[in-house]
């Protein structure tokens, strides 16, 4: 379901991490500038404190900040201006991981959106825009639950989906029927342990039907298993055991 957001306001996690860790080696180098131009150990100091020290030093030498053309900055400028850049950076790389959580990316413009790959794709080239996932849960041909989550993938939305199901309705359905796309070891587990019969496609059932699966002969569905020792042989005869 996309999202009514601007489709150019992404922020990816990988970008964010790319850029903390150039921050890390700039960082460095200006604490080993410190080092170098007044003796200072600030390795172990935080931005803020990192900021003080400079300005301590700029204080110290009686520095006067300049601005605009025809004036030249003194190194004690350059040095307080490179770590104020920093450290706002930085504040700004953190604002972005605590508004993603656990998401690979958001929109600024809707922070609770994320970009996903939608089934509708007019221009077919993958184009990621700004969405929801938006959840059913159907019993008798009525819709008796939405929910709208903000990760792309099904098997993560499952269980606080019927979490939330249970909530409302003082107990979930005795059987829970769910396609291949909820199908995870956690997701079966979580719902066997309520006392429901739960019944979802495993999700390479329609692969392992295929002549091309069953040629792989490393996969442990092809090998012989032997439930008295826990084990698999596999096609050279020997025993794997479950590490």
């Amino acid at each position: 379901m996309e999202a009514n957001a601007n489709r150019y306001t992404f922020v990816w996690r990988k970008r964010v991490e790319k850029g903390i860790a150039k921050l890390k080696e700039k960082r460095r180098q200006i604490q080993e500038q410190m080092l170098a131009f007044t003796g200072m150990d600030t390795f172990i100091l935080d931005d803020d404190e990192l900021l003080r020290s400079v300005v301590d030093v700029c204080q110290g030498n009686g520095i006067t900040f300049v601005q605009g053309s025809g004036h030249r900055k003194t190194a004690e400028q350059k040095l307080f201006e490179q770590v104020a850049a920093i450290r706002e950076k930085q504040q700004e790389y953190d604002a972005h991981l605590t508004v993603m959580g656990t998401r690979n990316s958001y929109s600024k413009t809707d922070p609770d959106a994320t970009f996903m790959r939608m089934k509708e794709d007019h221009m077919k080239n993958g184009q990621l825009k700004p969405a929801y996932n938006l959840q059913l849960a159907v019993q008798s041909e009525y819709i008796i639950g939405l929910g709208l989550f903000p990760n792309p993938t099904d098997t993560r939305t499952l269980i606080p989906f019927l979490t939330a199901l249970e909530s409302g309705y003082g107990r979930l359905a005795d059987h829970i029927v769910a396609d291949a796309g909820y199908d995870s070891e956690e997701n079966m587990d979580w719902i066997e342990k309520k006392g429901s019969t739960v019944c979802i496609k495993p999700r390479e059932y329609e692969y392992r039907k295929t002549s091309a699966f069953k040629k792989k002969i490393g996969h442990r569905s092809n090998m012989v298993y032997d439930a008295d020792s826990d084990t698999y042989t596999c096609a050279k005869g020997r025993k794997l055991h479950f590490v």
